[in-house]
């Protein structure tokens, strides 16, 4: 009677069935494993580097080319802001020119750019016409007695009552070409009415 085969495991054969495994892991691992510096920009298909595989702080400015860059949509609003919807920050800061006018028609002291182009315009004392080299329209303007004066005073703007507070500068011995918005007539008095010559300080606002 035949003997039945009863299969047995002896070192030898655990030992060639490791070798086995370890062989074929081996090479399945040569080959999804990819050496050092071998993926290039060749290997990268278009869109394969997305948002989320970029780590947080990994692209700095120095890697950034700006022209390629539009504008953020933040800094639309501050470069309005920086020019103050069109018009300079200058153009919204309120410049005062003044002058301290002595009874004689001396300008004492002044801001800057004031001339007087004439004094005791009308035959009578107390008036000088004040040239502040540019238009003056639609700005305030303030005569105060300065000093020791203790009349009153009172300053229109030239060039006619078209313009919102002007007078006509005209007639007398005021000066031709003068009657324009660019000089300001300031009349002093004492407050009995009469004229007189005193010293004033004058202002423009705006």
């Amino acid at each position: 009677m035949p003997h039945r085969f009863r299969p047995r495991l002896t070192f030898a054969n655990v030992t060639s069935v490791s070798a086995l495994f370890i062989a074929l892991g081996g090479s399945a691992y040569a080959v999804t494993e990819l050496p050092k510096n071998s993926v290039g920009t060749k290997q990268l298909k278009d869109s394969a580097v997305t948002t989320k595989k970029i780590t947080n702080g990994a692209v700095t400015g120095a890697k950034i080319k700006l022209s390629t860059l539009g504008t953020v949509p933040n800094a639309s609003s501050a470069n309005n802001a920086r020019s103050l919807g069109g018009l300079r920050p200058s153009a919204f800061q309120q410049r005062v020119r003044w002058a301290i006018v002595k009874g004689d028609g001396t300008i004492a002291a002044q801001s800057g750019g004031i001339t007087n182009s004439g004094h005791d315009l009308y035959l009578n004392p107390g008036s000088d016409l004040l040239n502040f080299g540019s238009s003056q329209a639609g700005k305030a303007i303030i005569a105060t007695p300065n000093g020791d004066s203790n009349g009153e005073e009172s300053a229109s703007l030239c060039g006619g009552t078209s313009n919102p507070g002007g007078i006509n500068c005209t007639g007398g011995s005021v000066p031709p070409g003068t009657n324009d918005t660019s000089h300001i007539l300031v009349t002093s008095g004492q407050f009995d009415g009469f004229a007189t010559n005193q010293t004033y300080y004058v202002a423009v606002i705006g």
